[in-house]
Parts: C-alpha cells; structure tokens; sequence
C-alpha cells in the first residue's frame, strides 16, 4: 500500500472568519492524505492563541472532533479497501472550519464534512461546536448550558427552535414537521447575534430538501436564555461568567 503525507501550518486567508477581529490570532493547520487512486483525505483545523483556558479548552475541542469525525471515515474506507471495492474516482473526505465566534470567554464554529464512499451521493454535513465558561470553567457547551436554570432543553427545542425550522421549511415551499429529530437542538454555534443550527439534508426533511441554516436571535430568546449582551445586541458571554487564565 502506498501513501502520501503532506501538512501544512499557515494562515489560511480564503477560510471563513467571522468576530475574531479583536479577539485571538489563529493559525490553521492543513494536512493531506491519500492512497494512489483509492482515497484522498484533506482537513483544516483552526488553533487559537492565547493564555485564557477558553482557547485551551476550544483548541482541544476542534481536534477531538476532527479526529472523531477522521476515525470515522477511515473506518469506512478500510473496509471498503478490504472488500475490494475500488471507485471510479478516489473517495474523498475534505473538513472546512469556519470560526464564528472567538473571545475571551466564548469560541464557536464548525466543520463542514463533505465525503464520498461509494454511496450513491455524496454526504456533507457540519459538526457544530461552542466553547464556554460554566461555573468558572472552560468545556464545550451543551444546549442546556445556553438556557435559564428553569428552562429544559425539550421545551426549548419545540417551542423556540421548532417554528423557526418550521419557517424555513414554508420559504421552500416544503411542509413543516411536528417534532425535531433527536439531537438537532445540540447543533448549534454562537454568532455575535444570534444561535445559529446548522441542519444537516435529510434531518428535517428529504434529502432533496438540502440542508438549513436556522438563526434565532439572542434578543428574541432573552427569557429563555442566560446569554449577556451589549448595547447592540451582541453577545457578551453566559451569566457573570469572567474570562479564566490556563
């Protein structure tokens, strides 16, 4: 079996960066991998400078999820490599971050996966995270970690997110749900302004549907949530929560 291994470590200017401008620098680390007409394999992955243990705990964050979702797809093509099963053109798996967020006390973004593996299209789809201080320590947060000690998770999901979802659905003429798929509530990131899910085609709907982009402003949700904001409405951080050194 023959391989190739190339990586990179650079600023990467083409990648999406959104509300970091007075926030970390952030270098980005590209690596390549492929076998010779069977596979090809290309991530990105951002890491943020700085002492404040939110950049700590988002850097390990990012890597832990890539190398989940790389496990992943490894697996799948081993046992494709071991059937026999040689493609037309090399699968491929390509991993895209975009930063949405990045401060002292919040980091969050997302991986867009695209691969193929011998099905009959290819899947894409976001791995959603948001890094954040709960009780005065930095870990990835959790949808519940968002909301008011009194506000569940459920009710949040069916009563905030499922209208908006809903919303979209009727823009592209394609008929509402009565219930979100288990999970979708976690797929979020933090934007200056709002919760925005990234909705994967087929989660919500048919996969011809393609995939959504749900956004629902801080300022709409403020009895649901105990996110702090600004005089314009932009986010501050979770509770009274102050940036932790690590």
């Amino acid at each position: 079996m023959s391989k190739r291994w190339v990586w990179g470590l650079g600023l990467v200017a083409v990648l999406a960066v959104a509300a970091v401008a007075a926030g970390p620098k952030i270098t980005w680390i590209t690596k390549h991998e492929g076998r010779a007409h069977w596979w090809t394999l290309k991530t990105v992955r951002p890491v943020f400078g700085g002492k404040e243990a939110v950049y700590g705990a988002a850097n390990h964050a990012f890597a832990a999820t890539l190398k989940a979702t790389v496990d992943d797809y490894r697996d799948v093509v081993a046992r494709l490599e071991k059937d026999n099963e040689r493609p037309n053109a090399p699968y491929t798996f390509e991993a895209t971050p975009l930063v949405s967020l990045a401060t002292p006390t919040l980091v969050s973004g997302w991986f867009f996966i695209y691969q193929t593996n011998n099905g009959v299209h290819p899947n894409d789809y976001y791995r959603c995270l948001a890094v954040g201080l709960v009780d005065g320590k930095a870990r990835r947060l959790k949808a519940a970690d968002l909301l008011r000690p009194e506000r569940k998770v459920a009710d949040f999901g069916a009563r905030v997110l499922l209208p908006f979802v809903n919303a979209e659905k009727v823009k592209r003429g394609a008929a509402k749900i009565d219930a979100l798929p288990d999970g979708v509530v976690e797929d979020f990131v933090l934007t200056p302004t709002a919760i925005d899910w990234q909705i994967s085609a087929d989660e919500v709907g048919p996969y011809a549907e393609g995939a959504y982009e749900v956004k629902v402003p801080y300022d709409d949700i403020k009895q649901w949530t105990r996110i702090r904001l600004d005089a314009d409405k932009k986010i501050l951080g979770l509770g009274d929560e102050a940036p932790a050194k690590g």
